[in-house]
């Protein structure tokens, strides 16, 4: 038996996702919890005696009220997380793995057919909260206009079909797009970059300092390796006017260990899980 909590998010698909990474029979005669980060301290752990029980965060564990995800692991539950850390009770599992969910192949980002490309850059963006990302497109705009084509700083009349084909289709004919995370922390790099690489465009980044332990530099534009906004922009408007810089980012491989989006690793943690 499974048990979900504060999943909600995930939709059936995700859980599916999941579900499916278990040994065949072993949620036959053991009971299993696995819950999400957010409001977890809500959560009366007391109810679930018997159960293995694992922490899966899609998000930055800090801004959920842990400074560490060894508070998660010192209360014996295993943690699915992006954190660097290396612990048997964990698994580090970036956000672009949940792209195999949505039907997206990893061997997509390898594919190097390039649609035309019309426009600058798009910024697609449903959550206000982070004023250093929407204070860098408004920055970038004084250089040259982004197009805000989600809800946060909307400045283009364009309606679009649902996530997340419609996200990759309106992002494809622009040579850049914005994927600034919420937060800045080691290990935690969502699925936002990996949307610019499956849309065959440029990703602008910043979020994850660490982010080229797992992608290729020079294959995104990073604001990790410059000292300024200002500098990074320059970069930027320098590269949009360079058509063979241009394509040489736009088609280098990515991926720096394609073990990172191996789903067996998934496998094999939930079998330690089982047999533990």
């Amino acid at each position: 038996m499974i048990k979900f909590a504060n999943l909600s998010y995930l939709k059936q698909k995700g859980k599916d996702f999941f579900l499916d990474k278990f040994p065949s029979g072993s949620l036959d005669d053991s009971k299993v919890l696995i819950y999400g980060i957010q409001k977890s301290r809500n959560i009366d752990f007391s109810k679930y005696n018997g159960y293995k029980i694992i922490c899966y965060s899609a998000e930055n564990i800090k801004k959920h009220g842990y400074n560490s995800p060894h508070q998660i692991l010192d209360k014996g539950h295993y943690l699915i997380s992006m954190e660097r850390i290396e612990h048997e009770n964990y698994l580090r599992l970036p956000n672009i793995v949940r792209a195999d969910f949505y039907g997206y192949s990893y061997d997509l980002v390898e594919d190097f057919t390039i649609p035309t490309k019309t426009k600058f850059c798009s910024f697609i963006q449903k959550n206000n909260n982070c004023s250093y990302r929407n204070n860098f497109v408004k920055k970038l705009s004084n250089s040259k206009k982004v197009d805000c084509i989600g809800r946060v700083l909307n400045n283009v009349n364009l309606k679009i079909p649902p996530f997340p084909q419609g996200n990759l289709e309106a992002i494809s004919s622009y040579k850049f797009n914005i994927a600034f995370e919420n937060s800045s922390s080691k290990g935690y790099c969502t699925e936002k970059i990996w949307w610019g690489f499956l849309a065959k465009t440029i990703s602008i980044y910043w979020g994850d300092p660490t982010v080229t332990s797992d992608f290729n530099q020079g294959s995104f534009l990073n604001r990790h390796e410059y000292n300024s906004d200002e500098e990074f922009i320059d970069a930027i408007i320098e590269l949009d006017n360079n058509d063979d810089a241009y394509h040489k980012m736009l088609t280098k491989p990515k991926l720096k260990d394609k073990s990172l989006v191996d789903v067996n690793r998934i496998k094999l943690f939930f079998k330690k899980v089982m047999s533990d």
